[in-house]
């Protein structure tokens, strides 16, 4: 395809849809070899390590907070918690993006749903423990709230004890 020109310009409407089922018939089920799988699992690593390509890829996906981080957000200015919503890519630890943050006490929120980190990370438990060693190398605690304590007819008690536990506890350690 030449630069800046669609296939339906430079071909027409019909031959350009022929040409768009050959080429998706030509690239079906091809596979890459092992070493180029490799290469290319190495390469996208070395992006995400990347400060400026991580920060693009959070801001772009992360525009918005999700319901969940919207409830915990004002339940922490009800409650006068010292937590600020980050979640939208405006602060990284590392490449990460939490969710909520407290940078004096070096504490953040993460705020999640048990799908999609069951989906992604195999258990909820394998999730924190990650999280939880990352965000450590660089000196911070996380506290974890999950939808389904959110979701609960108490669900403020519930995420205001969770918080104010972390928050104690980094007292304590003090």
């Amino acid at each position: 395809m030449k630069k800046d020109r669609t296939y339906e310009e430079m071909y027409g409407k019909k031959r350009a849809e022929e040409i768009k089922q050959k080429l998706k018939i030509l690239h079906q089920g091809k596979k890459h070899s092992e070493e180029a799988k490799e290469k290319m699992s190495l390469a996208k690593k070395e992006h995400w390590k990347s400060l400026e390509y991580a920060t693009k890829i959070m801001k772009g996906l992360l525009k918005k907070p999700t319901s969940y981080e919207k409830k915990i957000s004002e339940l922490c200015i009800e409650n006068s918690l010292p937590f600020i919503y980050t979640g939208n890519g405006t602060f990284l630890i590392g490449t990460k993006n939490p969710d909520f943050l407290n940078k004096e006490q070096k504490i953040t929120i993460e705020v999640y749903s048990t799908y999609w980190k069951i989906k992604d990370y195999g258990s909820c438990e394998n999730y924190e423990k990650q999280r939880s060693e990352y965000f450590a190398k660089y000196g911070y605690k996380v506290i974890f709230i999950r939808e389904s304590e959110i979701i609960d007819e108490n669900w403020k008690d519930i995420c205001l004890k969770s918080i104010r536990r972390g928050l104690k506890e980094e007292k304590n350690e003090e």
